[in-house]
């Protein structure tokens, strides 16, 4: 077991499952805010977890909120919303 760190601000930060850190040493998971209790998708760099969400196009309308796993080639499932609903999303590296 390893302390990542928690993201700024955060009530909770954790990476779930079996399947959130890749043979690259890549991890995800999600993060709750201390205020308003809003759940967001993370990946850590390093010890630094760093908002999902900051990494997708902002006029996407996507709201990444938590991830499931990420495969040795960096891509990161997980859910979210978009136009008010949720459903899954898979991040794909450029």
């Amino acid at each position: 077991m390893q302390d990542l760190g928690g993201f700024p601000g955060a009530f909770v930060t954790a990476a779930v499952c079996c399947r959130t850190i890749n043979d690259n040493g890549q991890i995800v998971g999600f993060s709750i805010d201390g205020t308003t209790f809003a759940s967001r998708a993370i990946i850590f760099e390093g010890k630094v977890p760093v908002d999902l969400n900051t990494l997708i196009p902002t006029d996407s309308g996507w709201y990444l909120q938590s991830t499931s796993s990420v495969n040795n080639l960096g891509e990161i499932a997980g859910w979210g919303t978009i136009n008010g609903n949720t459903h899954a999303f898979l991040l794909k590296p450029r």
